[in-house]
């Protein structure tokens, strides 16, 4: 068992010991009370952090830094068979190409070619010819 297990179990524990005392000093109608305002700025703190959340893994691509080497081509909402042909490959970029974060992130460099398709309705075919 980690560090990480011994602080929560020592957290609860420290919890169950604050409920104890706080029901033998106030009694257990008073100590209700005061336990269900505390939740309820719980419930809005817990809510906050989820609204901030949800608005910081929505934010837009389009605010993003991105450097592209060869071709990016965006494709989405495409009915039926999406058919891509390369000509020749792009030159590389001149230094270190790196990936921002998990998704489209901030400050990512392509090297080659980047074709991001979304929404397709059928099969794709990526084709290089010489």
């Amino acid at each position: 068992m980690g560090a990480k297990f011994w602080a929560w179990t020592g957290g609860a524990v420290a919890v169950a010991a604050f409920g104890g005392l706080a029901v033998l000093h106030f009694g257990l109608d008073r100590s209700d009370k005061l336990a269900s305002i505390a939740g309820v700025f719980i419930g809005l703190a817990g809510l906050a952090v989820a609204v901030v959340g949800l608005v910081a893994a929505q934010r837009s691509p389009g605010d993003q830094d991105v450097t592209v080497g060869g071709s990016f081509t965006d494709y989405q909402n495409v009915k039926g068979k999406l058919t891509i042909r390369r000509k020749a490959p792009p030159a590389p970029l001149a230094g270190p190409v790196s990936g921002g974060s998990r998704r489209w992130g901030r400050q990512t460099r392509v090297a080659g070619h980047y074709d991001r398709a979304d929404g397709v309705d059928g099969d794709v075919e990526i084709t290089e010819q010489p």
